[in-house]
């Protein structure tokens, strides 16, 4: 609810449960403290103040707030001064908010409470012995699963030989299929595949 009060020469909008710093106001902690001038509750105005309005409060706290620092000069007179200053203040916690004596704040259902002899009476009547479960697996999903492990693809061997031919020295490297000669006399490079010499040998 939207509610607006005077105090200490400000207008403060508060509502229940709300804490507030307000100026100075007399008083100890745990005090209770009514802000009588209550300029607006909801969509109910006052001229300025409503009759019958109040606003509940506790003080929490009686502090002062952080020092400032206060610096006077006056030119070609040499007067300089300096002084701080702390501004005392209250905290207060809003309790309650009344109109004509009746409060207007809108406070919680409170909860059910239920007794130790209802909670036993309802564990016992919903007690029920669980039945044993077995789980049946099947066969299929006993056996342990098959991987498959993949062949690597056979690396291609490289053989280098040196052949004495008439006082003529070759050099052949076979890969796979392919046989690759090096003369070395004549600089040339003969490139025979397998298949070509089975068919020459027939």
């Amino acid at each position: 609810m939207f509610v607006v009060i005077q105090t200490g020469g400000k207008q403060i909008n508060v509502t229940s449960g709300q804490e507030i710093f307000v100026e100075k106001i007399i008083g100890e902690t745990k005090d209770k403290v009514i802000f009588d001038k209550v300029l607006m509750i909801g969509q109910s105005f006052g001229q300025p103040f409503l009759e019958g309005a109040e606003v509940h409060g506790e003080i929490l706290k009686q502090d002062k707030e952080k020092k400032i620092r206060v610096f006077k000069y006056k030119p070609k007179k040499n007067s300089k001064t300096m002084y701080g200053h702390r501004q005392p203040y209250t905290k207060v916690l809003i309790t309650d908010i009344l109109i004509n004596g009746k409060s207007v704040v809108e406070k919680p259902a409170p909860t059910p409470t239920i007794k130790d002899e209802e909670v036993k009476t309802t564990i016992l009547t919903t007690k029920e012995p669980t039945p044993a479960v077995t789980k049946v697996i099947p066969e299929k999903a006993q056996t342990s699963p098959v991987v498959k492990v993949a062949k690597k693809p056979a690396k291609k061997t490289t053989k280098t030989e040196l052949v004495p031919e008439d006082d003529i020295t070759k050099t052949v490297i076979s890969e796979g299929n392919v046989k690759t000669i090096f003369d070395h006399k004549n600089m040339t490079v003969k490139v025979i595949s397998e298949d070509d010499e089975k068919a020459t040998k027939k």
